[in-house]
């Protein structure tokens, strides 16, 4: 299955009136795949972690939260992607301020992980891949837990992208 197919007409459709959407989920689930149908069906300005990871290092979440903080307040329709997001998302409920209207969160099992590190990065060690997707668990239970004391709540979408 190719995560690109599950960008339906209906999806589309739910985003198109929302100002600011996220898409998250672990590494080789799909998710730039979903933002990118996403951000060109919707014609809109795409924002990806890695290449603010790659650009900015260690100050990469804070040019992040500029960028969406100048989207929010400018009224720009913009969807955030990456595995930064978490974080991100994490520090903004933490902030109380700026929520997104909707997060869609790529949910894929570990043998389809498992598949696409050994097709596409056969070096990488998996294990520490296990490892550091179980952080961005604690991360995003961290967030939930403070946007359910929130009024603002987003909206969550879940997309299986399984394919193992």
């Amino acid at each position: 299955m190719n995560p690109k197919d599950l960008v339906t007409d209906k999806l589309v459709d739910i985003c198109r009136p929302l100002q600011t959407i996220f898409v998250i989920g672990y590494t080789k689930t799909g998710k730039y795949t979903i933002a990118k149908e996403l951000s060109e069906r919707l014609n809109r300005e795409m924002f990806v972690s890695d290449e603010f990871q790659e650009r900015y290092r260690e100050k990469a979440l804070d040019q992040l939260e500029m960028e969406i903080e100048h989207c929010y307040y400018a009224g720009k329709n913009v969807i955030f992607e990456g595995i930064l997001g978490f974080r991100l998302l994490r520090r903004l409920a933490q902030k109380g301020y700026i929520n997104p209207d909707l997060i869609i969160k790529t949910n894929c099992s570990e043998q389809t992980i498992r598949y696409f590190y050994n097709k596409e990065e056969p070096n990488k060690n998996i294990n520490r891949v296990l490892g550091f997707n179980n952080g961005l668990d604690k991360v995003w239970n961290d967030y939930i837990e403070i946007v359910s004391l929130q009024q603002n709540k987003p909206k969550f979408l879940t997309l299986n992208t399984s394919v193992i």
